[in-house]
C-alpha cells in the first residue's frame, strides 16, 4: 500500500475508484418512515480512499505547522489532540469570562441541514449510481 500511495503522489493521482460512494440512509429514531426528513444520509467511502485523505491532511498540517503560516490557535478542526469538545470548552469559557464580568454575550450558531443536496454530480456534489 505504501508504494500505491508513493505512486500516487509522484503521479499527482487521485484514483477515481476511491472517490465513489453510494448513498445510505438510516432511520433516525422517532421519526415516521415516511417521512423524508426520517433518514440520515451517509455516503461510506473506500477505506484506501480515505488513508489517503488522511495522509493528505497529515502532511497539510506538518507542512503548516513547520514552514507556516502556521494553524490559528483558534483552529480546532485539523489539530492533534483537539477535538469538539475542546471548542465547547472554550466557547463557554469565553461566556463565563464575558458574563462574569458583568457583559452580555451574543452568540449564533448555523445548523445548514441539506446544504450540498442541489450541487451536480462530479462538480463537488454527492455521488450518486
Amino acid at each position: 500500500m505504501r508504494h500505491l500511495y508513493n505512486e500516487c503522489f509522484r503521479t499527482d493521482r487521485f484514483p477515481r475508484e476511491w472517490k465513489k460512494a453510494n448513498i445510505v440512509l438510516l432511520p433516525k429514531q422517532g421519526k415516521p418512515r415516511d417521512s423524508p426528513s426520517a433518514y440520515r444520509p451517509i455516503c461510506p467511502l473506500d477505506e484506501a480512499g480515505k488513508i489517503l485523505e488522511r495522509i493528505i491532511a497529515d502532511r497539510l498540517v506538518y507542512h503548516l505547522s513547520r514552514e507556516g503560516p502556521n494553524l490559528n490557535e483558534e483552529q480546532y478542526g485539523f489539530r492533534v489532540g483537539r477535538s469538539t469538545i475542546d471548542a465547547i470548552l472554550r466557547v463557554r469559557s469565553i461566556v463565563e469570562a464575558v458574563t462574569d464580568g458583568g457583559g452580555v454575550l451574543l452568540a449564533v450558531s448555523l445548523d445548514i441541514s441539506n446544504a450540498f443536496n442541489t450541487l451536480e454530480p462530479g462538480r463537488g456534489g454527492p455521488y450518486v449510481p
